[in-house]
């Protein structure tokens, strides 16, 4: 599992660039080297009613590595997911999002996890 709580909160009808870092935890553990993302398969990134996007079948937004998702620094691990206006417009509430990236080994690691609030 990757950072969790990443919690963010923002109004309806706002658009904003979520900056991301990802840590590679599979070779360091303690969290602290940045995952390397220059040649990864996919970035996916979901924001969901309920807490488990990756099996959630009907995600609110969905973004995507060329679709939303731009690598800001690839080598360092990060991204900026683009939320438009029309992504939270009319959709008060309490979420859930989790990104969730596909390597060059074809492994699927969820990299981060947390609620997102998107207020009147």
């Amino acid at each position: 599992m990757g950072a969790e709580n990443q919690n963010f909160s923002m109004n309806e009808g706002e658009t904003r660039d979520l900056q991301i870092t990802i840590f590679d935890l599979d070779a360091d553990p303690t969290g602290n080297t940045r995952k390397d993302l220059t040649n990864v398969q996919s970035i996916t990134w979901n924001m969901c009613i309920g807490r488990n996007c990756i099996h959630n079948n009907d995600p609110i937004i969905t973004k995507t590595l060329g679709e939303g998702i731009t690598l800001v620094d690839a080598s360092q691990g990060e991204i900026a997911i683009a939320i438009d206006l029309v992504d939270t417009d009319e959709k008060q509430g309490v979420y859930w999002h989790q990104a969730t990236v596909v390597d060059t080994n074809s492994k699927t690691s969820t990299v981060t996890t947390g609620r997102a609030t998107i207020k009147s």
